[in-house]
C-alpha cells in the first residue's frame, strides 16, 4: 500500500509540473518579436528577446497547493499523504503549500481562496463533497490555476486531472 500510495502521490506532482508546464503564460501583452514577413525587420533569428521569464522559469521552481480533506477521518492523510507530497515536491523542485481542511468546507475554501492569492499555478484538492469541490475548482480555474482531483472524484467539477489509488 505505502508503494502504491508514493507512486500516486509522484504522479500527482508530475502531473502538476505538466500542467503548470502547459499553462497559457502569455500576459496578453506586446512583444517585442516582429511577424517573419513584416519585410521592414529581419525574421528573429533564435538571439535573446525581451520577453522576461514567469517567475517560476522553467517548469521546475512552479508553486503547488494541496488540501487535504481531514484529520479525523484517517491517519493517513497527516501521516502519509503530507509526507510524500513533501518529498515529491521537494525532488521536482517545486514550492509545495499543503493544508488540511479539517473537515470543514469553509475552511477548505478559504484554504483555496488564499493559496490562489499567493499565486499557486496548480491546486489539488481531497473534496468534502462534490459541491463545495467544484465551486473551488470553479475559482482557480477562473484564476487560470490548473485544477487535480486527488483521491476523490469533483462530479460536477472542472478537474484537469484525476488522481487515485488503484481500485481494480
Amino acid at each position: 500500500m505505502r508503494n502504491s500510495l508514493k507512486r500516486g502521490v509522484v504522479l500527482v506532482a508530475a502531473l502538476g509540473l505538466i500542467a503548470a508546464a502547459c499553462g497559457d503564460d502569455d500576459d496578453g501583452g506586446d512583444t517585442t518579436d516582429a511577424p517573419a514577413d513584416s519585410g521592414d525587420e529581419p525574421a528573429d533569428d533564435g538571439g535573446d528577446t525581451t520577453d522576461a521569464p514567469d517567475d517560476g522559469g522553467d517548469a521546475a521552481g512552479g508553486k503547488v497547493g494541496f488540501i487535504l480533506p481531514d484529520s479525523a477521518s484517517s491517519a493517513r492523510w497527516e501521516d502519509f499523504d503530507r509526507p510524500l507530497i513533501e518529498a515529491a515536491c521537494e525532488e521536482a523542485g517545486i514550492e509545495c503549500l499543503i493544508q488540511n481542511a479539517e473537515g470543514d468546507k469553509d475552511n477548505m475554501a478559504t484554504i483555496a481562496d488564499q493559496m490562489i492569492a499567493d499565486g499557486i499555478g496548480v491546486l489539488a484538492i481531497v473534496n468534502l463533497d462534490s459541491e463545495s469541490g467544484a465551486a473551488i475548482q470553479e475559482k482557480a480555474a477562473a484564476a487560470g490555476v490548473k485544477n487535480i482531483d486527488y483521491d476523490r472524484l469533483t462530479l460536477g467539477g472542472s478537474a484537469d486531472v484525476y488522481v487515485s489509488f488503484d481500485n481494480v
